[in-house]
């Protein structure tokens, strides 16, 4: 959007694509309103988005692709999420916090929302860790016994159910669809409340027009 300039989207026909896989982290359902519109003259739909979350550690796919179905996103409460409770956000609310859905995979994968200190399941409009088991799930570390055990061989302390490989993120489960919040060690808190640093980092970026997109990190430090 800001690297190619009009003319060179004008030569671009972009109407045969049909899968535009993001995997960003975090997916915003922004740039991609704002990609669709910036090339809607190339052909390009924003239907053709499919957000997708996954990690290493589970062949990279936990969520579905699907072609044709455009990306969904949920409004929700910003106080409340940092209580990590979902309330939808009331019509009109002009600080809601935009979330974008993923669809479940078709590969047998399962997800779980575990509380990560009490392991057991969250109960449902809740943030935990997202807990996933499934065929494309690997086996464990390679010479890290201990590790294995910790990360792919975790069991839901009241159910028994499992194992499940413990991803180390925050989401929560809403009408079918997964929504990722953040990740446990980059939540920061402060006074209490949670604050998710991609949060951070956008309102900074925002607040000056000399600051570089994507350009900034924020890290929790040693309050003295």
């Amino acid at each position: 959007m800001e690297k190619i300039r009009p003319e060179e989207r004008a030569a671009l026909n972009l109407s045969r694509w049909r899968v535009a896989l993001n995997g960003a982290e975090p997916v915003r359902k922004d740039t991609m309103d704002r990609f669709a519109a910036a090339y809607a003259a190339s052909g390009f739909r924003l239907d053709a988005f499919s957000p997708g979350y996954g990690l290493a550690e589970a062949t990279l796919q936990v969520t579905g692709i699907l072609a044709g179905s455009g990306p969904t996103d949920l409004l929700v409460d910003p106080v409340a999420l940092e209580r990590h409770e979902v309330v939808p956000a009331l019509a009109g609310q002009t600080e809601a916090r935009s979330l974008v859905g993923y669809e479940p995979s078709p590969l047998q994968t399962r997800w779980c929302i575990a509380d990560p200190d009490q392991l057991t399941a969250c109960a449902p409009g809740r943030v935990g860790e997202i807990w996933v088991a499934g065929p494309g799930v690997a086996q464990g570390y390679w010479n890290r016994a201990q590790a294995t055990r910790e990360t792919f061989q975790a069991h839901l302390a009241d159910t028994g159910d499992g194992p499940y490989l413990r991803t180390g993120d925050l989401g929560f489960v809403h009408d079918g669809k997964l929504y990722v919040t953040g990740r446990i060690k980059d939540l920061i808190i402060v006074r209490g409340r949670n604050h998710y640093p991609q949060d951070i980092e956008l309102t900074a970026e925002q607040s000056h027009p000399a600051l570089e997109p994507g350009g900034g990190g924020v890290l929790a430090g040693t309050e003295r």
